[in-house]
């Protein structure tokens, strides 16, 4: 598995390489990298299908350069994380999410961090 700490080059080569296909996760996009050990972040994400897919069609866009992955093994995982880094990251600069996360289509979760509406803030 990928280590959620380092930032990858967002290439459809790389995310091949890295991400199996049907791999369920969070994922940060954004600017920096591995050469200069600096990530800035722009945006969170998640899928709870097909991660590579995901990744892939973020790198049609060359938005971003680097994104980081952690692999999660259920959608309930998925949304939690990308809650957790939503909450820690919505402030900073350059952070595109304005929206908090949505929860996974007829699950019930809410948010452990926040008593806020899905989709609401």
């Amino acid at each position: 598995m990928v280590p959620s700490t380092r930032a990858w080059v967002l290439t459809s080569q790389v995310v091949r390489f890295l991400v199996p296909p049907g791999a369920l996760g969070v994922y940060l996009l954004g600017h920096g990298g591995p050469a200069n050990m600096t990530f800035f972040p722009t945006y969170i994400g998640r899928s709870d299908s097909s991660l590579r897919k995901r990744l892939l069609a973020h790198d049609k866009t060359r938005q971003v350069t680097y994104f980081r992955v952690r692999f999660c093994e259920t959608p309930k995982e998925a949304f939690l994380f990308e809650c957790l880094y939503w909450h820690a990251l919505k402030e900073e600069p350059g952070i595109l999410n304005q929206r908090h996360p949505n929860a996974p289509a007829r699950s019930g979760l809410q948010c452990p961090y926040c008593s806020c509406q899905m989709g609401k803030l």
